[in-house]
């Protein structure tokens, strides 16, 4: 992937962090996991796998989280699982809560 593409991508995926992290209680599993895939395009092999309580996610580097969709009739996941996926992209290096660090990132 050529630097240019990797940054717009990079940008997108953090743009799409800060509106999460704006509205923890109506992110949808499927917003998670539109963002987790988005992974794949920095080398960090998503994987999301049904358990019987939820989604298993995890990522190389050992990252692994779930969210659990137990709430049938409801498309939002509760906060904590929202948090807990933050947590998770932030240790990967895709904060939501500091745009200025995008343009001083080593990546």
């Amino acid at each position: 992937m050529s630097p240019a593409n990797e940054k717009r991508r990079r940008t997108r995926l953090r743009d799409d962090l800060r509106d999460i992290a704006s509205r923890p209680c109506t992110v949808t599993l499927s917003e998670i996991k539109k963002c987790w895939s988005q992974l794949g395009f920095f080398g960090l092999e998503p994987k999301d796998r049904r358990t019987k309580e939820g989604i298993l996610f995890s990522a190389k580097g050992g990252i692994v989280f779930g969210v659990s969709d137990h709430h049938r009739g409801r498309s939002q996941v509760k906060a904590v699982y929202v948090r807990t996926f933050l947590e998770a992209m932030k240790t990967l290096g895709f904060s939501s809560e500091n745009p200025e660090d995008e343009d001083n990132d080593t990546r």
